[in-house]
């Protein structure tokens, strides 16, 4: 939730504004003073206007859209997304089309000015005119200028609107999405549409009324040429149609390659996304070099597009300023082929209307094409999206209001499954449920149990109405609420998080807190239940989300059935029985609850027991019934080898949708609660391209520095109250907002941008500046050409006259001047026969030819060099980055969402491949063109100097107050951006929750408001601009009319010629527009290139322990035993933080099978990454066979040891990939990993059997099917040392069993270290260690700890229950029993027991530690 609305900003002063105050953007000064004295504050933007409010915007648009659907479904046409857009927006979009054509017209009346201007300096007209024709030229100037920015904000207003109401309606249809819809399109993908493809919709409106007015434009530019120039102007449209296709051609062209690129940089940033949500588990894995590879060969393909782009952009861009070179040239060549004579006066204002048909030719046309096709491009993308399935209300449900002892759910025959088979070729069984009767009545627990696959979580999706039914029905009677078996954490604080949008109630909130265990975890923070959480919840561990989850259904109020999918699991043993006693049957004891669990101790509570198998019934009754029918529940728990291949050999394979698996982050996120230790995430843009945006959470989002050091503890305490120094800590604050970089973009930024490679950057400059010296040069070559005529025409035709002809006078002309024919058939016929007088014609042409084609060949050599550079920097950059990133520590990871970091590769990498390199060349070659005029016309008129000075002082001024201000709208606008995409990614994660509590209105609005906020910012950005380019523009006119008036009152003084006048009242009209585009330009490449800094300095980031040391590397056979010895260990996660494990001392032996067990936040899970390095030792030292890992590469360390993570991490690709990214093992070695797991009959019943394709997050498993295939990695390493991290935490006991069973055969000589909150994992290992807050409590075999009924491990397994407790200790007695009888074998040969000794702790000094031997 933001910490502002859009009711705490102030008036918007334009709705009181006169209409001058809004021509001229007066209304913003006192606006701009503000931000000039202090940095503006996010409540100093300004309220909108109802017109512009999202919401009114998204009602407008989603009438015309339902009345396509509505023709659709009545048998006509396809839904339009086109055809809606222009229904709601045509209008108004033609209202501004005449302001558009009326400034046009201006545009076009000013060259012609200019001619009657430079025909006073030909002599042939009077003072008066010249003063009413420089009087005309500034008068025009000025209202073109006015008009521009009326019609150019109300444009690009529309552009806003168009893409806020797609947003909205996008948004709108997510919340409506079905399952199926959503297994089809990624999280990245749907933000990838509101991030990216709508960014096209804010310019497209500004361009489209040039596809009509530049034809006509075209014709009435031609047909005054015609008037001056007769039949050699048709060069010019012959040149101008040549052009057009061309671009049109590019247009089409770039929109393909651009609809190609979209496709690849989807895929890099979905694999982007996988890769940093995963993190945790690839440096584990050691998978860092595969996914390197990977993401370079996606960048690979995604840069020949780039590249193909930006050769189209170069051509296009240069084929602007060649087209007006090769109209000059060839129409004056023809002019004087034909006849014609060269004046001033006819060249300049022939150059002027080529100079606006150059710009609207050049620039506005190809733009309304290529911003068109792009434009089209996203709206046939977000249409499809809008035409995806959506959720069905079909499911017979009454109404909310409804009495509790009436309240029931009824399967009725129901069966359902989640994918058509014809389109999916891998489903291995039609239906996921089948034939359910089921009726469900009054406050009872029914309890569902069934092994992995058995269609558990698709039963209460059903319920949820998530699963159509295929037959059958369904009726559900009464308000419903969900608890997820992943946890659903907004970003938000803990109270936001569980009341949920329910009005706060401090009695029943209380009582909720107590009965979710949740009490203890709130007073252990500085900040109580007012803590902030980032996105899914990262800063807290997987139980305390799953409390959390539970708390937010406990409070809502009347409800009348409650769904829980297995919300004990991520719990302890303590935790799970308080939570089931105190809150289950305590707490909502008067409601349905539908509980699924895998936690067999519970099921004698339960009223009802429904056993789920392959989809189907297999039991149903109480307790007592399915014992008394011969049901053995112990059987669940202790089932043989056989059974259990029987029973698990072929697991429903399940779709993306059940449960609620669709978790994805900032754009995709990992499902199943990724990472307990605080992997952070968001969303993102990415793709996502905002200006500036930074998808972060709020300032309000994230925890106070303070409460950093602040650690907790959760559910009940084994000793006295913890002292604060004893908290563990569990909370890994998120990053507040990036640090704000003020002031300018340093040179540093610049030089390393550019400083790539140097030859070529020294090659780029002299382009440039060649460049634009031949195109003055070919301009001055034309004056010089046409002022020579003009001289030779005039003393001619004065001499003539004068009878006063001679041969020498003819001669002393015949190599500077032309006689046409047509001139000289009159003289003759006239005056009688004269001396033949000759002028070199071709001289001026082939010279003029020359400076043309050299200008052509520098133009394009310059513009693909300079695209090509920039390319190649930003394709460095990215490299840079992302290796710096892969090399991060795991820190970073923990403190920085998810989609903080994708940005840098979405929205900062797209702006640098695609953006940058365009803005950055419009900028130079304005600034180095307005550099040249201001020049040209000094050095003509040095008059010009006396205003010259000024303005470009208060130029200078100006933009200094302007950018200013600017800098805060930018970082505004930024800031309010990344919370929409956030918000949308947050609800793909939590949409089945979010649907289940009818939240859907609170959430849209919630969306509405957060555009709101963005459009606020967008707002004045767009009217800043306005603000800034009407005065630029007026400094233009004021230039414009000092240079034709200085240049007609100091005519006489300085003997200044028509030509040179011409030259530089031309280029002067230029000054029109590109002056304040220069300007924006240069704020642009600054905000752009604050892209290239935020890059930069993530290939700044301190990278972890080196990966390969070269000296140290440890022997080709270690480890040899798996021998773990931990010495007087200390760990904090994050340099100089708090320890959160204290002098860890204690050996594990080789081949050793230890359990570690404990509270939530003991660190349990920190013990293991001390192992993998995660993080530096604070003191201390872990051996590995005698050797210090401290010593070693972080690749040899951790490819030595092998992990079932806690979260089941799977990757988008396919299943070999998933077993094998190196592609070392053969085939055979895959199935056998896949057979002692049990999966492989049912990848063999794939038709694409190992090349079967994973989902993104493997949504296409189950989890426990995830967990085992998890197991295949571990067995396929082969490793001496393996790690189970609560691998079997959210799976069945079976399950469970399974993995536990494979782990005991296939690693039988391999020291394991378990990890589990279920007792019954660990209870037949050789020792157990028990943590609390960090520190050793116990640590021995399970017999020996139970034997001790005082101790912390009895205390966790009596609260298990007395018939689990009791058969717990007849297996820790009978494995202790066999351990003694047989003796420990270790297989240490005794020659190494010295030698390892020196390493290990001496035996008796530490307390709970046992050495290898007696040594």
């Amino acid at each position: 939730m933001a910490k502002y609305t859009t009711k705490d900003f102030r008036d918007n002063p334009l709705e009181k504004a006169n209409i001058f105050s809004q021509i001229l953007f007066w209304w913003l000064n006192d606006f701009f003073k503000n931000g000039q004295k202090r940095e503006l504050k996010e409540t100093d933007q300004f309220k909108l206007q109802k017109d512009d409010t999202s919401e009114d915007i998204c009602k407008k648009l989603e009438r015309n859209w339902e009345k396509e659907l509505a023709l659709h479904k009545a048998g006509g046409r396809k839904p339009s997304l086109f055809r809606a857009i222009v229904k709601t927006f045509v209008f108004r979009w033609f209202l501004f089309g005449f302001v558009v054509a009326l400034e046009e017209v201006l545009i076009v009346i000013t060259p012609l000015l200019l001619g009657g201007l430079l025909r006073y300096f030909e002599n042939r007209s009077t003072l008066q005119e010249a003063f009413l024709y420089a009087l005309g030229i500034f008068l025009t100037s000025s209202c073109i200028s006015l008009l521009h920015h009326v019609y150019f904000y109300q444009l690009q207003r529309m552009g806003w609107h168009i893409r806020a109401g797609t947003c909205a309606l996008m948004y709108k249809k997510t919340l409506r999405l079905s399952q199926k819809a959503l297994a089809s399109a990624t999280t990245g993908q749907i933000v990838n549409l509101g991030a990216t493809d709508v960014i096209r919709f804010d310019w497209v409106t500004l361009f489209l009324h040039f596809l009509w007015l530049t034809p006509v434009q075209a014709v009435v530019v031609c047909y005054l040429l015609w008037q001056d120039l007769g039949a050699s102007s048709l060069a010019g449209p012959v040149i101008m149609v040549s052009i057009m296709v061309t671009q049109s051609c590019l247009g089409r062209g770039f929109g393909r390659i651009r609809a190609k690129m979209a496709v690849l940089t989807d895929q890099r940033i979905r694999t982007m996304n996988e890769v940093i949500s995963a993190m945790r588990v690839i440096k584990m894995y050691t998978w860092e070099k595969p996914f390197e590879n990977l993401i370079k060969e996606i960048r690979r393909k995604e840069i020949s597009k780039v590249l193909v782009s930006s050769i189209m952009k170069a051509c296009n861009f240069s084929m602007i300023f060649v087209a007006t070179r090769l109209l000059v040239f060839v129409t004056f060549s023809l002019f004087v082929a034909l006849g014609g004579n060269l004046t001033s006066s006819k060249v300049f204002t022939a150059i002027g209307l080529f100079n606006v048909l150059r710009v609207t030719i050049g620039i506005f046309f190809p733009n309304a094409i290529e911003k068109l096709s792009e434009s089209l491009i996203s709206m046939r993308r977000i249409q499809d999206f809008l035409l995806l399935d959506e959720f069905s209300t079909s499911v017979d449900a009454s109404a909310d209001n409804v009495e509790k002892s009436n309240a029931s759910l009824e399967f009725n025959d129901f069966t359902a499954s989640w994918t058509d088979k014809t389109h999916d070729e891998d489903l291995s069984m039609e239906h996921t449920l089948i034939d359910i009767q089921v009726k469900i009545t009054s406050s009872k627990l029914f309890a569902v149990i069934g092994p992995v696959g058995a269609g558990k979580s698709s039963f209460l999706s059903a319920i949820l109405r998530e699963l159509k039914p295929t037959h059958g029905g369904l009726k559900v009677v009464g308000r419903v609420a969900y608890v997820g078996q992943v946890p659903w954490i907004f970003s938000g604080t803990i109270r936001e998080n569980i009341l949920f949008g329910e009005p706060y109630d401090k009695l029943r909130y209380k009582e909720v807190i107590k009965s979710c265990s949740l009490d203890k975890d709130i007073k252990s923070l500085e900040k109580g239940d007012e803590t902030l959480v980032g996105e899914r919840g990262v800063t807290l561990s997987g139980g305390q989300k799953a409390r959390v989850n539970l708390a937010r259904a406990a409070y809502r109020e009347n409800i009348d059935i409650m769904l829980l999918d297995d919300p004990l699991s991520a719990v302890d043993s303590n935790v799970a029985n308080h939570l089931f006693h105190e809150c289950i049957c305590g707490y909502m004891k008067d409601k349905i609850r539908v509980l699924v669990t895998h936690q067999l101790q519970f099921l004698s509570a339960a009223d009802q027991i429904i056993i789920l198998k392959h989809g189907s019934i297999d039991g149903q009754g109480t307790f007592g019934e399915l014992q008394a029918d011969g049901t053995d529940f112990a059987a669940l728990l202790k089932t043989d080898e056989a059974d259990e291949e029987n029973k698990v050999a072929s697991p429903t394979f399940l779709t993306p949708a059940s449960s609620q698996y669709f978790l994805h982050g900032d754009d995709d996120v990992l499902a199943n609660g990724v990472f307990d230790h605080a992997l952070s995430s968001g969303i993102v843009d990415t793709t996502s391209v905002a200006n500036n945006a930074e998808v972060v959470n709020s300032p309000a989002r994230t925890l106070s520095v303070k409460s950093l050091h602040h650690k907790s503890i959760t559910s009940l305490d084994l000793a006295e109250p913890l002292l604060d120094k004893d908290k563990a800590e569990f909370v890994a604050s998120i990053e507040d907002e990036e640090t704000r970089v003020q002031g300018s973009v340093g040179w540093k930024v610049y030089t390393e941008y550019l400083g790539t490679n140097k030859p070529l950057l020294f090659l780029l400059v002299i382009l440039i500046l060649s460049n634009h010296s031949l195109y003055l040069l070919c301009d001055w070559w034309i004056s010089v050409w046409a002022t020579q005529s003009d001289i030779f025409y005039s003393n001619f035709y004065t001499t003539i006259t004068n009878g006063s002809l001679n041969t020498t006078q003819a001669s002393g002309f015949s190599t500077t001047a032309v006689v046409t024919a047509t001139s000289l058939l009159h003289l003759n016929s006239t005056y009688g026969a004269f001396p033949e007088v000759q002028f070199d014609d071709s001289y001026y042409i082939m010279i003029s030819g020359i400076l043309t084609l050299l200008f052509i060949i520098v133009m394009y050599s310059r513009s693909l060099l300079q695209f090509y550079y920039t390319v190649v920097s930003g394709i460095k950059m990215h490299d840079s980055m992302f290796y710096a990133v892969l090399r991060a520590p795991i820190r970073f990871f923990d403190v920085n969402p998810v989609g903080r970091i994708l940005n840098r590769f979405s929205k900062d990498m797209g702006q640098i491949d695609e953006i940058l390199p365009l803005a950055l060349m419009d900028f130079i070659y304005i600034s180095f063109t307005i550099l040249s005029i201001m020049l040209l016309a000094i050095s003509i008129n040095f008059f010009v100097l006396i205003v010259v000075i000024p303005l470009l002082a208060y130029f200078v001024w100006l933009r200094q107050y302007y950018i200013k201000t600017s800098r805060d709208i930018k970082r505004m606008e930024g800031a309010n951006r990344s919370p929409v995409f956030s918000h949308l990614s947050s609800t793909l994660q939590g949409l089945t929750t979010i649907r289940a509590f009818k939240m859907e209105n609170n959430f849209e609005m919630e969306f509405h408001e957060l555009q709101d906020l963005h459009s606020c910012s967008w707002f004045l950005f767009l009217t800043g601009s306005r603000w800034l380019a009407i005065r630029l523009d007026v400094l233009s006119s004021i230039f414009i009319g000092t240079v034709a008036f200085s240049s007609v009152l100091t005519a006489s003084y300085l003997q200044t010629d028509a030509g040179k006048v011409g030259l530089v009242l031309s280029y002067s009209i230029m000054l029109m527009g590109m002056f304040q585009w220069g300007v924006r330009q240069s704020a642009e490449v600054e905000n752009l290139m604050t892209s290239v800094e935020r890059v930069q300095e993530y290939y700044r980031i301190p990278p972890e322990a080196p990966h390969e040391i070269p000296d140290q590397k440890p022997p080709a056979d270690w480890p040899k035993y798996g021998i773990v010895t931990f010495d007087n260990l200390s760990y904090a996660h994050y340099a100089g933080g708090p320890n959160v494990l204290h002098k860890i001392r204690l050996s594990v032996r080789a081949h050793e099978k230890v359990g570690v067990v404990g509270r939530t936040g003991a660190g349990k899970s920190s013990l293991i990454s001390t192992l993998f390095r995660l993080n530096e030792y604070s003191s201390g030292e872990v051996y590995i066979d005698g050797l210090a890992i401290s010593t070693l590469g972080l690749t040899d360390l951790r490819s030595a040891i092998s992990i079932i993570p806690q979260d089941p991490i799977l990757f988008a690709g396919t299943l070999r990939k998933n077993l094998d990214p190196f592609s070392v093992y053969i085939d055979h070695s895959l199935w056998d990993a896949l057979e002692q797991v049990q999966l492989k009959s049912l990848i063999e019943s794939f038709p694409s059997k190992l090349e079967c394709e994973v989902s993104e997050a493997g949504n296409n498993f189950s989890v426990g099917q995830r967990q085992l295939i998890c197991l295949a990695r571990a067995i396929l390493r082969k490793n001496k040392i393996l790690i189970v991290d609560e691998a079997t935490a959210n799976v069945d006991i079976r399950t469970d069993r399974l993995i536990q069973l494979t782990i005991r055969n296939t690693f039988q000589h391999c020291t394991v270290i378990t990890v589990a909150h279920r007792i019954n994992t660990v209870i037949d290992s050789d020792r157990v260690l028990v943590l609390e807050n960090g520190r050793v409590v116990e640590f021995d075999e399970p017999h020996v700890l139970l034997s001790n009924t005082d101790g912390a491990f009895s205390k966790m397994v009596e609260s298990i229950g007395k018939s689990e407790a009791r058969e717990l200790k007849d297996i820790a007695r009978k494995v202790y029993d066999k351990t003694n009888s047989e003796g420990v074998s270790d297989d240490v040969d005794d020659a190494d027991r010295s030698y390892l000794a020196r390493f290990l702790p001496v035996p008796g000094s530490y307390d709970h530690l046992e050495v290898e031997s007696n040594v």
